[in-house]
């Protein structure tokens, strides 16, 4: 069998927004990666994702998927433990997407950012 991941990251979409995946972790000794709303949203210049990732975590990257494909059109590699990434206008079309953060020691939960014009 194939993996969908278009239909995988919807599942995960809906199930976070009916409650049923773990809250995130507190800060405070948090071991999966947290990342939070993205300020504005939507947006339509510029916008900005907080993150924290865990001091054991390796490998940790921000992965933006287009909602309606599940097509990653963006990833980010993270270099400190706690930052922001900024978008411009100009690294996103127009549209629905889904971000999260992946690490040697989870995934963080999957939060939705609209770009319009």
């Amino acid at each position: 069998d194939t993996l969908n991941f278009p239909e995988i990251i919807e599942t995960l979409y809906e199930l976070e927004r009916i409650g049923k995946l773990p809250e995130e972790p507190q800060i405070s000794g948090y071991i999966s990666p947290i990342v939070f709303d993205t300020l504005p949203n939507p947006y339509n210049q510029q916008t900005e994702i907080n993150y924290l990732i865990p001091e054991n975590a390796s490998q940790p990257q921000l992965m933006v998927v287009e909602m309606a494909s599940g097509k990653l059109v963006r990833s980010y590699q993270l270099a400190e433990n706690k930052g922001k990434v900024s978008i411009s206008e100009q690294e996103l079309s127009n549209g629905v997407y889904l971000y999260y953060i992946t690490t040697s020691n989870g995934r963080s939960k999957v939060k939705k950012l609209v770009k319009t014009n």
